[in-house]
């Protein structure tokens, strides 16, 4: 290490050039000035300033006590701005984008600022009193790049490279120091964050709808620990091609790799495995326990596993762990237009008005454009659903596991579908993945009692949108409507092509962010 470097780490903080600006006591005073009620204010402020603490401030130790007054105030700031992004619809707002970046910015700097002081320190001055700040540089880098991450997650970004190449960085240093386990801060471990986000990352974060990240963090806290993080060389035997085992390189710049999709590896003595097999087993006990209506808290589960949702939410986990979907089909070279709608309500009023006028209008008849529509183009396409990227779109807003119906520029006909993934970036640029459950969906009304319990007193309308084929369930005929409108036991008569058919609700399959999907039986003529 240079001479100068050297001074740095061992002189007393009142013996080196002092910055008024970066005292400790100028910084608390400043801090205490902070609008901290306006989020993205406090945070551009935070940010700034914690940059100016990474290019003027030389002292190691002083560097340190400075990140941490900024940090403990930024923790006041980030879960404002993660609750509004919580709440955001697809593509992002201008105050959405707004928000995101100042907030990845912060995180940024805190993960870059607390992982050059780690590099700078270990294994050079540990001895000279070193130890303890060393341990905490990297938990709190360690900390930052990981709710950097859950923060683009949040919004369906695909989440920052660099920040996976600093925590590789960072747990190298803390096994190599022999502290990887060691608690630090509030219980915390470098190994304990480490584990948790590459959980996070293999659980597909793009495939989640809003609000239940936070299910999946909350799973991976209470059993994360099942998954075992060890050395490729020692794990890695017998187990190259499994399902719920993962290489995690040293050098790249993701989260890691599924054993089940690359089965040619060569790893490095750096290397790690994350063998998922035991949290796989514990999700399949809590998968069958819901099946059988065991109560959630009995199986350890929170009180909102009773909703079919999260059995949803845990059967979508196991797969990602166990046995990572792989692309059956090539990708399309023609990319034709569509355009969406997007929720029940506009679905339904579109179905209703402007779906199917494509006909009328090369009869003559004026088309009425539907104000919520918005034009995609499909980017590929499968026997099970689409890929698509945002091309126009007005105030179109959607969201993962909400109901869209899709039409062809060139065809007259329409697709329901459910959005199952997304990717968003700055500047409303989204891509959507759906699933596709039904072609040509109808608008449909019946009535049904008040409540469910007076069957026989005064009646209602429901308007719902009837799904002839469901191909999933076999080709049997299914149901969207608004939440809690119908319920199963109901019966309605529906006329399509002359022929009345009597249908009865059977049971519900799937609760969507506006509608509920339930599957039909085939009562008679």
């Amino acid at each position: 290490m240079p001479m100068r470097l050297l001074r740095q780490y061992l002189m007393p903080e009142s013996a080196q050039a002092d910055d008024p600006e970066l005292r400790p006591d100028a910084m608390r005073a400043w801090l205490a000035r902070l609008p901290l009620t306006k989020p993205l204010a406090a945070a551009t402020a935070i940010a700034d300033r914690a940059a100016l603490v990474r290019s003027r401030e030389p002292a190691v130790r002083k560097r340190i006590r400075l990140y941490d007054l900024l940090y403990e105030t930024a923790a006041e700031v980030l879960p404002q701005i993660e609750e509004k992004l919580g709440r955001a619809s697809l593509p992002l707002s201008a105050q959405a984008d707004a928000l995101i970046e100042q907030a990845n910015r912060l995180l940024k700097e805190f993960g870059y600022g607390y992982s050059k002081i780690a590099v700078e320190v270990s294994g050079k001055w540990l001895g000279l009193g070193f130890a303890k700040p060393l341990r905490s540089a990297t938990l709190r880098g360690m900390a930052s790049h990981a709710r950097r991450l859950m923060l683009s997650y949040r919004v369906y970004s695909g989440g920052s490279r660099s920040a996976w190449t600093a925590m590789h960085r960072l747990y190298r240093i803390a096994r190599d120091g022999g502290f990887a386990g060691e608690t630090i801060i509030n219980g915390f471990t470098i190994e304990l964050l480490y584990r948790r986000a590459l959980l996070m990352a293999f659980a597909d974060p793009a495939r989640h709808k809003p609000g239940e990240l936070d299910r999946v963090r909350f799973y991976i806290e209470r059993h994360g620990e099942l998954a075992v993080l060890g050395d490729a060389g020692s794990m890695l035997t017998g187990k190259a091609g499994s399902g719920g085992v993962f290489l995690v390189d040293h050098d790249d710049r993701v989260a890691g790799r599924s054993l089940a999709k690359w089965h040619a590896v060569q790893p490095t003595p750096q290397d790690l495995i994350l063998d998922c097999t035991a949290l796989i087993r514990k999700l399949g006990e809590h998968v069958r326990g819901l099946e059988a209506n065991i109560v959630p808290a009995q199986l350890g589960l929170p009180l909102v596993a009773r909703q079919p949702q999260y059995l949803a939410m845990l059967r979508a986990m196991m797969g990602c762990w166990g046995a990572p979907a792989m692309r059956k089909y090539h990708r399309a070279r023609f990319h034709p237009r569509v355009d969406l709608v997007a929720g029940f309500e506009s679905v339904r009023g579109f179905l209703d008005g402007a779906a199917y006028r494509r006909w009328q209008t090369e009869r003559g008849e004026p088309e009425t454009p539907a104000e919520d529509v918005s034009e995609w183009v499909i980017l590929n396409e499968s026997p099970s659903g689409f890929a698509l990227r945002l091309v126009a779109g007005g105030a179109t807003e959607v969201r993962v596991g909400e109901l869209v119906a899709l039409r062809p520029h060139d065809r007259g006909t329409v697709q329901a579908c459910l959005a199952r993934r997304a990717l968003s970036a700055k500047g409303r640029r989204l891509v959507m993945g759906l699933e596709a459950l039904a072609g040509r969906p109808l608008a449909i009304s019946f009535s049904v009692p008040e409540t469910q319990v007076d069957r026989r007193g005064a009646m209602r309308e429901v308007r719902a949108i009837l799904l002839l084929k469901l191909p999933s369930q076999k080709n049997a005929p299914a149901l969207l409507a608004a939440h809690d409108t119908v319920w199963p036991g109901i019966e309605f008569t529906v006329t399509n092509r002359g022929r009345k058919t009597r249908l009865r609700v059977a049971r519900r399959l799937e609760k969507t962010a506006s509608a509920d999907l339930y599957l039909l039986e085939r009562g008679g003529v």
